[in-house]
C-alpha cells in the first residue's frame, strides 16, 4: 500500500501529512489504487469517499480516500 501512497502524493510514504494533498482527482485515484472508474463511483455515492465539485470537476477528499484504501492503519500485528 505504501506505493499507493506514493503514487497519490507524488512523495515517498511516510513523509509528513503536512505536504498531502487536500484532494486529487478521480483520474489520479483511479491510477494510483488501480480502481475503475465505477468502483470510484459506487464508493463515492456510498459514502466512503468524501468528494466536492469545483465547477465541473469532481474532486476526492485525500483523507476520505487513504482511509477508504487503508493506507492510514498500521500494519502491525
Amino acid at each position: 500500500m505504501d506505493t499507493v501512497q506514493a503514487n497519490v502524493t507524488g512523495k515517498k510514504a511516510g513523509a509528513d501529512s503536512a505536504s498531502a494533498p487536500l484532494t486529487i482527482t478521480i483520474r489520479r485515484a483511479q491510477e494510483s489504487s488501480g480502481l475503475s472508474r465505477a468502483t470510484i463511483n459506487r464508493l463515492m455515492w456510498a459514502g466512503k469517499l468524501k468528494s466536492s465539485t469545483v465547477g465541473s470537476r469532481r474532486l476526492i477528499e485525500y483523507a476520505s480516500f487513504v482511509k477508504a484504501l487503508g493506507l492510514g492503519q498500521s500494519s502491525a500485528a
